[in-house]
């Protein structure tokens, strides 16, 4: 026991000595559904030294604050929030509205308000290609016009409301699964290339038998990129209308670690985005249970960009304290932006973690 004492006090000191730029945390919205949660997210944060949260407002389609637009939204304590954001501003503490873009839904039943963006976006919802694919939750397709109209109408209201610091979009990108479609896409593709991407992608063994491998590597090829080109198009109009609401209104993605997987499985091309400003900063969703794949993906990424557009996003509820520590340790050491820990929720539960944490740069 007593060793294992002095190896947190060894290793809280030379996290002490280390510098990180920032230190952020996410706040998922369940912290905005009490009086007492809301009230001790500004006093966690400051007792935890964060100068970043990132705090959920829009999640399953729903909202987190008192809209005034016909948007189905979570009652939220108004006078709390304003509260909260009064207390950021007062101790320098950023607050970025976490916003969940293209993943709206998550059950198998449908929504019941019927002003959820699923029934006016039914044409963008993301569908397996053949019955033997389950595709992980309701996704919209990243240029369907209503959900990026409510996108930006949630922004404004909240710069209005609260002058939010930054924008922070999560699950800005396509489901995990390889095949997958929507008839917004199989219409833009088709009228791009000619081909209905159903054809192919439900039987793409039929498609090969009659047109030829060839083909079949063509169509893969060119659908990737058009819908990598779709993704990417869609954060150049968040990003035209963020900087036109403010021009220091900081946007940020959350992204998949590694450069490769996010381009390739997940249509995250965040190295082109960085390197073409089409975002502030990119958030790395760095949750891997192994250090080796943690410490992996952060080389990669240090090979490939600047490391003061990234910060390094380190899981709490996956890992012992000590690995939590150790990874704090080592970002701080690699002279990235910073760090930010998925999440407060977890935090705020794991007693030790949160005392540990407090003691970090005392």
């Amino acid at each position: 026991m007593k060793i294992y004492s002095k190896f947190f006090i060894i290793l809280l000191f030379v996290i002490q000595n280390s510098f990180a730029a920032s230190k952020g945390i996410w706040v998922v919205r369940d912290a905005l559904t009490s009086k007492k949660s809301i009230s001790k997210i500004i006093t966690s944060s400051i007792e935890l030294k964060c100068d970043k949260i990132f705090l959920q407002f829009r999640a399953l389609g729903k909202v987190y604050y008192p809209t005034k637009y016909d948007i189905p939204y979570h009652e939220v304590d108004e006078e709390l929030l304003q509260l909260l954001f009064d207390k950021a501003k007062k101790n320098n503490i950023e607050v970025h509205a976490w916003l969940n873009v293209c993943y709206i839904w998550h059950k198998k039943r449908n929504p019941l308000p019927q002003n959820h963006i699923l029934y006016k976006s039914l044409s963008s919802k993301i569908e397996a290609p053949q019955k033997k694919i389950t595709i992980e939750g309701y996704y919209l397709h990243p240029n369907d016009n209503s959900n990026l109209t409510e996108i930006i109408t949630i922004i404004k209201e909240l710069f209005e409301l609260y002058k939010i610091n930054g924008v922070h979009l999560d699950y800005f990108r396509y489901p995990k699964e390889i095949y997958h479609t929507s008839k917004l896409a199989r219409t833009e593709y088709l009228i791009k290339f000619g081909l209905d991407p159903q054809i192919p992608l439900s039987n793409p063994m039929s498609f090969v038998n009659e047109r030829g491998n060839g083909a079949y590597i063509y169509f893969q090829e060119t659908y990737n990129n058009f819908l990598r080109t779709e993704l990417t198009v869609a954060l150049k109009k968040i990003k035209k209308q963020v900087k036109a609401i403010n021009q220091d209104l900081q946007l940020s993605v959350a992204v998949k670690p590694n450069p490769i997987i996010a381009k390739h499985r997940y249509m995250q091309d965040w190295l082109y985005w960085i390197e073409n400003d089409l975002c502030d900063f990119v958030v790395l969703m760095n949750y891997s249970k192994k250090m080796p794949t943690f410490i992996g993906n952060i080389k990669t990424v240090k090979e490939k960009v600047a490391p003061d557009r990234v910060m390094i996003g380190i899981a709490t509820y996956n890992i012992n304290n000590d690995e939590i520590l150790k990874r704090i340790k080592f970002v701080d050491e690699s002279n990235f932006s910073g760090y930010a820990l998925f999440s407060y929720n977890n935090i705020k539960s794991n007693h030790h973690l949160y005392n540990l944490l407090k003691q970090i740069d005392k």
